[in-house]
């Protein structure tokens, strides 16, 4: 049943999802082309505006596919959703995986195009214009000072942060629905989703209480180095904190389950 209603929310999205992808590429095409053109004032804007579309790329695609996903369950035509002949929670299966595969589509298409404005910019500076160059390049110098490990660690944990911010979006939206909070209209996952900030914050200060570790220089390479972000002399320290990961991860997995169980025994329309 589910790949039946992945086709469905394929289908039914395709047309927005062409928009912000074609949008994306028109913005970061033009933006390329003001790099080639090396003109004074207006290659530099066509690189950062290009750069602002590739970083806001993903960040659209969830908030997009969040507000469908809310439209679609919640308001005029949810009853059709609802009328469905199938548990709550395998729609919301469906439409959950569906969101969190396109945020992951989105950033493989973000790469892409990081590729493109790379070969620009060293077509401007006369350098290889060759994207695959530069990543081995890159891998190389990767693999001489961060750990196998941590190679392998690092994209798995992006992956799970953008998937875990998919799936905070469509709680708010499913809980912000529910009794009495869905009387507000949109001011209902509005709030939902200001509650989660504040849970996210605060379960971020209460790892980086616990867990003083982060990722930094260590020796010749990359290593985990002790930190405790609240001495003040660590404020300078180039080191990532490892603290915030695991309060968004067990986030992300209460708000799988709270959604599931809001469309098996909360659903109220209005």
């Amino acid at each position: 049943m589910i790949p039946t209603l992945l086709k469905h929310e394929a289908i039914r999205t395709r047309g927005l999802l062409a928009v912000i992808a074609g949008a994306a590429v028109a913005v970061v095409g033009l933006g390329a082309l003001l790099v080639i053109a090396d003109w004074p004032g207006l290659s530099p804007l066509g690189l950062v505006v290009a750069i602002g579309a590739i970083a806001a790329l993903a960040p659209v695609v969830q908030f997009a596919l969040a507000v469908d996903y809310w439209r679609s369950s919640y308001r005029t035509t949810g009853f059709l959703t609802h009328a469905l002949p199938i548990r709550g929670g395998t729609v919301y299966a469906a439409k959950a995986i569906w969101a969190v595969l396109m945020t992951l589509a989105a950033l493989v298409l973000s790469a892409a195009l990081i590729a493109v404005l790379h070969s620009a910019n060293a077509v401007a500076s006369g350098q290889d214009a060759n994207p695959f160059t530069a990543l081995a390049r890159l891998l190389d110098d990767l693999a001489t000072a961060v750990p196998a490990w941590m190679l392998v660690a690092g994209p798995l944990l992006v992956v799970a942060l953008y998937a875990g911010w998919t799936l905070q979006l469509l709680l708010a939206a499913s809980v912000g629905s529910e009794e009495p909070l869905n009387r507000r209209g949109a001011g209902g996952p509005v709030i939902v989703f200001a509650l989660l900030y504040v849970a996210t914050q605060a379960l971020s200060l209460l790892g980086l209480a616990v867990i003083r570790y982060g990722i930094g220089a260590s020796g010749d390479g990359i290593g985990v180095v002790p930190i405790n972000v609240f001495d003040p002399a660590a404020a300078d320290a180039a080191i990532m904190p490892l603290g915030f990961i695991p309060g968004i991860l067990l986030l992300s997995a209460f708000a799988v389950w709270r959604t599931a169980r809001s469309w098996n025994r909360r659903v109220s329309l209005v």
